[in-house]
C-alpha cells in the first residue's frame, strides 16, 4: 500500500492535547475538573484518532 504522507498524531499525543485544552477551559473544582477532563479527553482523543485513521485510509486510496 502506498504511503499517503498524511501526518497522523499518536493517541497519547491527542489525549495530552485535549486534556490540556479542557483543563484551561473548565472553571470547576480542581479535583472534579481533573477527573472529568481525564475521562473526556480519552474518549474524545479516541474518536479523533479514529477519524484520523479514516482520513489516512482515504488518502491511501
Amino acid at each position: 500500500m502506498a504511503d499517503s504522507q498524511f501526518a497522523r498524531p499518536e493517541l497519547p499525543q491527542l489525549i495530552a492535547t485535549i486534556r490540556s485544552d479542557l483543563l484551561t477551559r473548565f472553571q470547576q473544582d480542581v479535583v472534579l475538573r481533573r477527573m472529568d477532563a481525564e475521562v473526556y479527553s480519552r474518549v474524545q482523543a479516541a474518536a479523533v484518532h479514529t477519524l484520523y485513521g479514516y482520513i489516512d485510509y482515504l488518502a491511501r486510496n
